[in-house]
């Protein structure tokens, strides 16, 4: 699997960072830090 950066996955996604990190805190979507 191949990961991308947070600022990458905001600017695809049209999301707010803190959107992306809540929703790796509640097990929604994988990540690493």
């Amino acid at each position: 699997m191949a990961y991308i950066p947070l600022r990458k996955a905001v600017e695809f996604l049209g999301l707010h960072p803190n959107t992306l990190r809540r929703y790796a805190d509640e097990g929604k979507i994988k990540s690493i830090k």
